[in-house]
């Protein structure tokens, strides 16, 4: 979801054929846990290239770059609110971590909160989570009002 959520806010399209020509672009992103550059990740990735992009793993990395929201970021992107869990085991907290160094340079609007002892989960039940989780609400508040 966060990656998806990424793409989203760093890949504006326009359908041509439309008469609004209306644009995708979002006003903010929320990203938790997302992989923000699957390049990052290219060891384990050889191994599935074939099940999860179809190509050999001679042929993934441009299709892992393409899918990475990190090769889309620019200056223009809406501001991404990001969480992730230290001890996340699925996605490392590296790939935040490059995200929040890109957004920084590029001059992005952002805020990256680091939850201790937390895996690839919210658990509600833990009281800096849901700080977190108000933080993440006041932000989007912020961002969404006009």
């Amino acid at each position: 979801g966060g990656h998806l959520a990424l793409m989203l806010g760093t890949t504006e399209t326009r359908d041509p054929k439309a008469s609004s020509r209306q644009s995708s672009k979002v006003q903010a992103v929320v990203n938790f846990f997302g992989v923000s550059d699957f390049t990052l990740m290219l060891p384990l990735w050889n191994v599935l290239a074939e099940t999860v992009f179809g190509v050999k793993p001679a042929d993934v990395r441009p299709l892992m770059a393409a899918a990475s929201p990190l090769t889309h970021l620019d200056k223009l992107d809406a501001p991404v609110f990001t969480f992730h869990g230290i001890a996340d085991w699925v996605v490392p907290i590296s790939q935040s971590k490059a995200l929040d160094s890109k957004l920084k340079e590029l001059g992005i609007a952002h805020t990256f909160i680091q939850i201790r002892d937390s895996g690839h989960e919210v658990d509600l039940k833990r009281k800096d989570v849901q700080d977190a989780v108000a933080a993440m609400l006041a932000w989007l508040d912020g961002q969404l009002r006009p």
